[in-house]
């Protein structure tokens, strides 16, 4: 494929890169055939004696989108013997940023100090770049460890370590305490949970059914207690209305020997923190009036390396920023680094919210990237303009791009821009099975060629008149 063909200029090629990518291509699919990554996200976590599912895993994975993807309208996964230079030197290119990120930011906790780091390494590199880089500063409520916890009042008093579920309730609630094993529909037959707080074991049912059945069921507050040892971390899909706390196996047991002498009353609660957060924002000017806004979230959750989610797509906007930074453009970009994604889309939602009418006009198109870097194809999804033009690039040069209908459990920061009228185009990879892990989500399990194709086609399509024109529309 010629720079010409492709739309991306390069110089200084050499066949090194297509044997060093090809033997990277083929390491990295042994890795996904034993793996397992193509296989369904299941709905409900496996017993105990089993490996973890996606959707109520050991810590720190959170529940795992699932993708619903229409059938894609171009053909099957591109062979080794027909990677492209370019290909093979934008997914190297690429993927060496991600193994930088990963190196010198490791996990980069939403609103966190670690966030606060990553933040200032991206703005350095933007304005390496040429760009006018600043941070936009924010605060968020979150739920607050130190001020959250489980205490028993009686028979005797006593606190326990805690870690709040993500999208829990808030408030204090008390009662007494009642067991319903693991919240299955059979264990809360028999028991009147109203004014009362449920202490569940983690397993087989996913977090967000077990503490909405025992609110439905008239509870005040959830504790559940772990299935291995030591606390986690658990995500809720939606807001909860009562408390939802997370406890270690070891005091989840002792409170069951505790139950077995008699009535246990206890209090549960979870307090918000005002905490700072931040996005990276990055500007150069073009041609003309409109905007357009590429993006991507670099937060993680907690004590996860997050090359998938998102390293990847992180990678992906400096390796655009750095080439499109010489290109002269028919708009003004924007390039957007979002803090706070995991915590509800949150850094997005700010930065939408901080437009003036005159500046949400001017923008014309958001492409986001997240969650690129793993499955057997580059999938797309939004506006069916920029979709169409997104399959007509990857054809051209030789990349394969699917089209999904939708993400069925999860959101990312395309949505925001979304909901405020600016048509979007998501670019992502068709398995997020390893997100949220800390033993899944590392750079051996992100395939370079995907992040490289998403780098190829998005830059093509910018460069593109046919999306010029799009833009231009009022």
């Amino acid at each position: 494929m010629t720079n010409e063909q492709s739309g991306r200029p390069r110089a200084g090629r050499s066949k090194i890169w297509a044997v060093f990518f090809a033997a990277t291509v083929a390491l990295l699919a042994v890795a996904a055939c034993t793996s397992g990554t193509a296989t369904p996200v299941p709905t409900q976590e496996p017993s105990p004696t089993t490996a973890p599912a996606a959707v109520e895993p050991s810590t720190p994975k959170a529940e795992a989108p699932t993708i619903e993807a229409v059938p894609a309208e171009s053909g099957g996964p591109v062979s080794d013997d027909l990677v492209s230079d370019d290909l093979a030197e934008a997914a190297n290119e690429t993927f060496a940023t991600l193994e930088t990120l990963i190196r010198e930011l490791g996990p980069r906790e939403s609103a966190s100090g670690l966030e606060l780091v990553a933040a200032n390494f991206l703005v350095d590199q933007f304005r390496q770049f040429g760009y006018a880089a600043e941070l936009q500063p924010f605060t968020i409520q979150t739920v607050s460890a130190e001020n959250s916890g489980v205490a028993v009042q009686a028979p005797v008093e006593e606190e326990f370590d805690t870690i709040p579920l993500t999208l829990t309730g808030v408030g204090t609630a008390s009662g007494p305490l009642v067991p319903v094993g693991l919240a299955r529909t059979d264990d809360l037959a028999a028991e009147d949970l109203t004014g009362k707080i449920a202490l569940i074991r983690r397993g087989i049912i996913p977090f967000q059914d077990k503490v909405a059945r025992v609110f439905d069921a008239g509870a005040v507050g959830a504790v559940i207690y772990n299935n291995q040892t030591g606390n986690f971390r658990g995500r809720l899909a939606l807001q909860a209305e009562i408390p939802a706390l997370a406890i270690s196996r070891a005091d989840g047991e002792r409170i069951e020997g505790m139950l077995e002498a008699g009535e246990v009353v206890a209090s549960v609660t979870a307090q918000f923190d005002d905490i700072p957060s931040r996005n990276v924002v990055a500007e150069l000017d073009g041609a003309g009036d409109d905007l357009v806004v590429l993006g991507a979230h670099y937060d993680t959750v907690p004590e996860v390396a997050g090359a998938n989610d998102n390293g990847s797509g992180t990678a992906i906007v400096l390796t655009l920023a750095e080439s499109l930074a010489a290109q002269p453009l028919p708009f003004d970009l924007k390039i957007i680094a979002f803090g706070s994604e995991e915590l509800g889309l949150l850094g997005s939602r700010h930065y939408v919210d901080s437009l003036s009418p005159d500046e949400l006009r001017r923008t014309k198109a958001m492409l986001n990237f997240d969650a690129v870097g793993t499955g057997p194809r580059l999938m797309v999804l939004g506006n069916r303009d920029f979709i169409d033009l997104a399959l007509e690039k990857g054809e051209t040069a030789g990349i394969d791009v699917g089209v999904s209908s939708g993400i069925r459990g999860g959101s990312s920061d395309h949505a925001t821009f979304s909901e405020a009228g600016v048509p979007v185009l998501m670019f992502f990879g068709a398995d997020f099975s390893r997100i949220h892990s800390d033993a899944d989500d590392t750079v051996e399990f992100v395939r370079p060629e995907l992040l490289g194709g998403a780098v190829i086609v998005a830059e093509a399509l910018l460069q593109s008149p046919e999306f010029a024109e799009a833009v231009a529309r009022d």
